[in-house]
């Protein structure tokens, strides 16, 4: 059996890739590529929860139902039997996929865990990691984390971006060390690098993995948000916050997905050029590194820092608008 470990990074493409397989699970199969699924997830984020240090309770483990370490220490022993139940003697390829290994998993404990779990069932195990520009990675992570409760303006969240998640070079020595340089690709994420400029088939070329396009179920969706949404889910954030007694909080509703069916309300997210130049004077020193860290990178050329800021600065938002979209959402009952 071989197995790839698809890590992300996170926005690059890695939820298009999970439904992919996932909305056409059994035809991967009939050719020989299986994706397993745990409790009906389209990723495996049950291999983060697995490998995470057990006394670190955040949402991705109380959406699981572990409040405890000692709830994780059960998880581990349950789920290292699923595996070698599901996938003990399966003579094909096997794709894993979730991005939370690259961003949340900092400790060479918790990569080994992974390693050891799944050198139970294989021992050719290849890592799969995608790497964007960074600068446009730190404005895509807005959207996630405003999703996720932030309630910083793109401004305020661009003055600290300390954490693990935007230190590409790091996320690329713990793997290697790990699993080996030899066992770890690395791609790029940019239009003009891409297979067909498409993120699934640059995968599937990865994976050694030819396909009937015309088999498949390729709907796809827009999982970011804009500018207004953004603003507008990050204000009700600091109102109603995403947890709430150590459980998710009811009282959202079901705000973003009907807060991002409002198509009216485009318009990527955008940066000012003072953003621009705090998000480049932090990340300079990384990028540098990263350069530094795999002779394979330096070819990678949209991963170096751009010298002024893409496209125009944000637009200006009125509390009319706002309000425009509060009784557009209310229209759409959100909260039923």
């Amino acid at each position: 059996m071989k197995i790839y470990l698809h890590i992300g990074l996170e926005k690059t493409g890695t939820t298009t890739i999970q439904r992919t397989f996932m909305r056409n699970k059994q035809y991967f199969e009939s050719i020989g590529f299986r994706y397993p699924v745990f409790d009906g997830q389209e990723n495996h984020v049950a291999l983060y929860n697995y490998a995470k240090v057990e006394n670190v309770i955040d949402e991705l483990r109380i959406y699981a139902g572990l409040k405890s370490a000692e709830d994780v220490l059960k998880f581990r022993q349950d789920f290292r039997k699923t595996i070698v139940d599901r996938l003990a003697g399966y003579e094909g390829t096997v794709v894993f996929s979730n991005e939370h290994l690259s961003s949340r998993l900092s400790g060479h404990d918790s990569l080994m865990r992974i390693k050891d779990l799944l050198s139970l069932v294989s021992d050719d195990i290849t890592v799969v990691l995608y790497l964007r520009n960074a600068e446009d990675f730190v404005v895509s992570t807005y959207s996630t984390a405003v999703k996720c409760g932030e309630t910083k303006s793109i401004g305020e969240f661009c003055q600290d971006l300390s954490l693990f998640r935007y230190q590409f070079d790091k996320v690329i020595t713990n793997w290697t060390d790990a699993f080996g340089a030899d066992n770890v690709v690395l791609r790029e994420f940019s239009r003009s690098a891409l297979v067909n400029g498409d993120i699934f088939d640059d995968f599937a070329s990865v994976i050694g993995m030819e396909y009937d396009k015309s088999e498949l179920n390729l709907k796809t969706e827009n999982e970011s948000l804009t500018q207004l949404q953004a603003e507008f889910l990050r204000r009700f954030n600091m109102r109603e916050p995403l947890l709430k007694d150590g459980a998710y909080n009811k009282s959202r509703g079901n705000i973003v997905d009907v807060l991002m069916s409002l198509k009216e309300y485009g318009g990527k997210i955008s940066i000012t050029n003072q953003d621009h130049k705090v998000i480049c004077n932090q990340l300079q020193p990384m990028v540098e590194r990263l350069m530094a860290s795999d002779p394979r990178i330096p070819a990678m050329k949209s991963l170096y820092l751009k010298e002024e800021m893409d496209g125009l600065p944000p637009p200006e938002i009125s509390e009319d608008l706002l309000c425009d979209m509060f009784a557009a959402l209310w229209g759409n009952k959100c909260l039923q």
